[in-house]
């Protein structure tokens, strides 16, 4: 699959009407979600998992994003 350009991503981005959850496409590019990721990443860290580097996750049937 061809890598999409900074440009093509943003407007991918703005195409759709409401991203529930912010994600980082790369660039320089986050998804404007209901979170920021800042606030996502403090409410992961009340889990306390550790290091995930590395890791592969699934995420099934998920409807909030937990």
């Amino acid at each position: 699959m061809p890598s999409l350009s900074k440009a093509e991503k943003q407007k991918l981005i703005e195409s759709v009407p409401f991203w529930y959850h912010s994600i980082d496409v790369g660039d320089g590019l986050i998804t404007p979600g209901k979170r920021s990721i800042k606030q996502m990443r403090d409410m992961f860290g009340q889990f306390q998992l550790g290091d995930l580097s590395g890791k592969t996750v699934i995420d099934i049937g998920a409807w909030d994003g937990w």
